[in-house]
């Protein structure tokens, strides 16, 4: 859950009269096309998922009864979650606590023996979700912007309610999806003449990718407000306020939003490495000539279709991109959600009081000196990343990058680029390798990060020092082999340095490894020369998607 995924809701389906509306003709006219397919499978055409729109839950009184699932293997989960982002902070006594209360949650609603933990992210941003394998994870700054045990609970509550709902079981029924349209629609492709323009395997793509994303937006709506409601439940129940609870968390998120917008613009653009992007831009030059087929043919359908009705709708008559908008997102008005909850609440027994907020035992928490430590070195990090050319900046990142987090991934990089960015001003740098710095990361089983291992790689490439950046790249690799999101930067890595046939070859692989991968690694393995041709192909495409499904109305 990003700063805003706690707050999507009960928008979609159960929207407003014309946006109702809208969406009836819209979902009408792709059912329409697709029901015309006979290639398309039945399955596609009556949207397995759609039935899976689900009612919220009480927020007082019994809770519905869990569903049987198979959970997925917990040390690859939490891999991955390493490799995404800044990767994962290691706060024990921090961590010790909201187990704690995670260990409460669980126990309440039945289920003690379920598996999941809750992990700190490295995230500068407030960040929290939960996987299929019941682990929540939540960022550092979370710890640092909380001031209740109550508004830590209702983050944990709703959560937990996403694992508890089986939301997740939504995946498996669009990737399902998604096989089974982009085999009819590879079929159709191949027993059909091309044509330049629009085909029957345009309208069959387009009219899937319309569907689903309008049905599964909503069902994770509905699921998000099931959510709010079943967490609002636990949360009470187990004697924590509303105002200070669920209240509080939704204002701080609409806060945070409004005022970090635009600092949070600037430090995603100030992580990207200037010097990783020229290395990607001249390698990607010098390995243009070498072009082969694109492999993805089965995906690339559904994939262009997606992508050229959401680009071209988004942008164009303003009527219908309004609505697709607000239709294809998971994401409602918080301030909607927090009237719905408020209302839920006043319809409580009278005699109920909500409680003052437990703000004791969370402010002890905040004062562990490990965990104090460890936060502020995360907020001077952040705050030197922010602004690199500051000249505090190399002093910041050298006491955010010492223990407890010497060998954390986001101090570290903060480190490396303000050393980068004002070399005068660093001390005790390694002049003839720079990155060295970050080598304490990759030493470190409890904190490596994918994100460190890419730098350092493209910093290594940068330098021209070839052979020691594919080493740093290999044992990456071979360490976050189980990791799903590290595939696709490893293949194009890959494909810029060894040449895109073997990242092509590594794409198949993760596609036969990792469900719901094979989009990203194969457009990964894509020359420079093929995502030109792919791109040129959708911008012309995509005024042709919009008025095929306009007529249709």
């Amino acid at each position: 859950m990003t700063a805003g995924s706690v707050a999507r809701g009960q928008e979609g389906l159960h929207a407003r009269g014309p946006d109702r509306l809208a969406l009836r003709i819209t979902l009408t006219s792709a059912l329409a096309i697709l029901t015309a397919c006979e290639t398309m499978p039945k399955a596609i055409s009556n949207l397995p998922f759609a039935d899976k729109l689900t009612s919220a839950p009480s927020v007082q009184g019994a809770l519905p009864p869990p569903e049987a699932r198979t959970w997925p293997d917990n040390y690859a989960d939490v891999m991955n979650q390493r490799a995404r982002g800044y990767g994962l902070a290691r706060m024990p006594n921090a961590e010790a606590y909201l187990n704690a209360l995670h260990a409460r949650i669980k126990t309440l609603a039945g289920v003690p023996q379920w598996p999941g933990r809750v992990y700190v992210l490295g995230s500068p941003t407030l960040d929290a979700y939960v996987t299929s394998a019941g682990n929540i994870y939540l960022s550092q700054m979370w710890l640092a912007s909380a001031e209740s045990e109550d508004e830590i609970v209702a983050l944990l509550s709703h959560e937990f309610s996403h694992v508890y709902l089986h939301y997740h079981q939504i995946d498996a029924s669009v990737q399902e999806g998604d096989q089974a349209a982009g085999q009819a629609a590879f079929t159709v492709g191949l027993i059909e003449k091309p044509v330049r323009g629009w085909n029957h395997t345009d309208t069959l793509s387009t009219s899937y990718a319309l569907g689903r994303d309008v049905i599964a937006s909503a069902w994770g709506r509905s699921q998000e407000s099931a959510a709010d409601n079943l967490g609002l439940n636990l949360s009470l129940k187990l004697g924590y306020g509303y105002e200070a609870g669920f209240k509080t968390l939704l204002e701080r998120i609409a806060s945070w939003e409004e005022q970090n917008a635009a600092r949070q613009k600037t430090l995603r653009a100030e992580l990207q490495d200037p010097t990783g992007q020229a290395t990607a831009a001249r390698v990607m030059q010098e390995q243009a000539r070498k072009v082969v087929p694109n492999s993805g043919a089965l995906n690339a359908p559904i994939k262009e279709a997606s992508a050229s009705v959401g680009n071209w709708v988004a942008q164009s008559r303003d009527q219908l991109g309004q609505w697709w908008k607000s239709a294809n997102s998971s994401h409602p008005d918080i301030a909607a959600r927090m009237d719905t909850l408020a209302r839920s609440v006043d319809a409580l027994p009278p005699t109920r009081e909500d409680p003052a907020g437990r703000v004791a035992p969370w402010k002890q928490m905040q004062s562990d000196p490990q965990t104090a430590t460890i936060l502020n070195n995360y907020r001077l990090a952040t705050q030197a990343l922010a602004n690199l050319e500051d000249p505090k900046a190399p002093a910041l990142a050298q006491q955010a990058a010492s223990e407890p987090t010497a060998r954390h991934a986001l101090p570290l990089l903060a480190l490396y680029k303000s050393r980068l960015a004002q070399p005068a001003r660093a001390v005790a740098v390694n002049a003839k390798d720079p990155g060295a710095v970050l080598d304490a990361n990759l030493t470190s089983d409890a904190d490596r990060s994918w994100a460190v291992y890419l730098e350092r790689a493209m910093q290594l490439q940068s330098s021209r020092q070839y052979p020691a950046a594919r080493r740093v790249m290999d044992t990456g690799f071979a360490y976050f082999d189980t990791a799903r999101d590290a595939w696709p930067e490893a293949i194009r890595f890959t494909g810029q340095t060894q040449g895109w046939p073997q990242a092509k070859t590594l794409a198949a692989s993760c596609a036969k490894r990792f469900a719901g991968m094979a989009a990203a690694c194969n457009e990964a393995a894509s020359s420079p020369a093929e995502q030109t041709a792919a791109n040129a192909d959708r911008l012309r495409k995509e005024r042709q998607v919009v008025d095929q499904v306009i007529k249709t109305r």
